[in-house]
């Protein structure tokens, strides 16, 4: 009963924090002192805006819960429905998005789920340079990186609370200063564990978890022009991580990264950085390794655009256990006339979970997309997928190929 209690209070306590923010985006016109619309001084329009929007797919995935070996195929049909409003005068920016995600699979009813997407913020300009921000969103989260990110099996519905203090400032010598501060609290609903061995810290068999943690951030960045086209930047960032139920699973991360941004010919950019670093667990070994980036874009004649890259950075998944990530991706765009757009994506990597015993993932996928936009509200859209992952336990052998048609409408 004092468990039930708990979670409920918890739960409570979500809701009032995104009934806020969200009362804060959909109400605050009330208060306006200018008119809908209303161009600022200087810089964006002021007043209040607000966007209905709503999407309609039809689905068929050939592995609906992501078995290993394959699994049954299902046809479905997903519907969001929402509203998006936002509100800016002077300093002050607010808003909210309040919409649900609805996915009825009519093979098997039984895997069919919803979801609420609800976030709300508000952020003011409380000096020259300084920035303040505090949001909230409700929403579903993707559980493991190397499965397909918008899967229903992948998704788990979760809030995120945060609260951040931004400051930038122009130095001497062409420099510019990037400050940022940010405090995190996580919490998800239960999800399956498919990772095996299960992650250091739970009783072996577990076959649930609720994710729950505290997270700080801190992040310098100096970035100088170092001519017409090239920036030059150096970044620092440390994080500190307290997990609820996984004390053993505490950690310090660190890294350091330095690059260029520089725009190589007339219609290519490229980034290209390296640096170092570390995660270390309070409980256990210290990680380090090199991390780094290439990226590539640009336009070719014919109206094709094109981007191209590889990363190695630290990152978490949605329970907070840290990775290092390895992906590289490739693309193609071609403009088909004014209404019609073509890409094909294809992309792949590794992550390797820095907690002990978890293991790593690796993974590829393919991508081709078709979308037209049939007025200035609707647009439709044809989208083939697959997906390929290799991992331990539930996550080795995991193939999936998908079709979708899609309709979306934004007022």
């Amino acid at each position: 009963m004092q468990g039930l209690t708990q979670k409920g209070l918890a739960a409570a306590r979500r809701g009032l924090r995104v009934a806020a923010l969200v009362a804060i985006g959909l109400f605050a016109p009330a208060f306006a002192r200018a008119d809908p619309g209303e161009p600022g001084a200087s810089g964006p329009r002021e007043g209040f805006a607000w966007h209905p929007y709503a999407s309609l797919t039809a689905v068929y995935d050939d592995n609906v819960l992501l078995a290993p070996g394959g699994g049954p195929g299902e046809p479905g049909l997903w519907f969001g429905p929402g509203i998006e409003t936002s509100y800016r005068e002077g300093a002050w920016r607010t808003g909210a998005d309040v919409g649900a995600d609805l996915r009825q699979y009519y093979g098997s009813p039984q895997i069919s789920q919803y979801f609420w997407r609800i976030s709300g913020f508000a952020e003011v300009d409380a000096m020259r340079g300084l920035t303040l921000r505090v949001s909230d969103a409700y929403a579903p989260q993707p559980l493991n990186y190397g499965l397909p990110q918008d899967d229903l099996e992948n998704l788990v519905q979760s809030n995120r609370l945060e609260a951040q203090a931004r400051y930038r400032r122009e130095l001497p010598e062409e420099f510019i200063l990037d400050l940022t501060l940010r405090g995190t609290r996580f919490d998800s609903d239960p999800y399956q564990v498919r990772q095996d061995p299960v992650p250091a810290g739970l009783p072996p068999g577990t076959e649930s978890f609720n994710a729950s943690y505290d997270d700080v951030t801190a992040e310098v960045e100096l970035q100088r022009g170092m001519g017409r086209e090239v920036i030059g930047y150096a970044r620092l960032t440390t994080r500190e991580r307290w997990f609820d139920d996984l004390p053993q699973d505490d950690l310090t991360e660190v890294s350091g990264l330095a690059g260029i941004r520089w725009r190589a010919l007339r219609n290519v950019e490229v980034e290209l950085g390296g640096g170092y670093g570390q995660i270390d667990f309070h409980s256990g070994p210290t990680t380090p390794g090199a991390i780094g980036l290439l990226q590539l874009k640009g336009d070719l004649e014919g109206g094709w655009r094109w981007n191209a890259g590889v990363t190695r950075m630290l990152t978490s998944d949605i329970s907070g256990f840290n990775y290092a990530e390895t992906v590289g991706h490739a693309g193609l765009e071609k403009q088909l006339g004014p209404r019609m757009r073509a890409t094909i994506d294809a992309f792949g990597g590794q992550f390797d979970n820095q907690a002990p015993g978890v293991g790593n993932q690796k993974y590829y996928a393919v991508e081709a997309a078709l979308r037209r936009q049939l007025t200035r509200t609707l647009q439709a859209g044809l989208v083939v997928r697959h997906w390929q992952t290799y991992g331990q336990g539930d996550l080795s052998n995991v193939t999936q190929n998908r079709v979708l048609l899609e309709f979306k409408y934004r007022r």
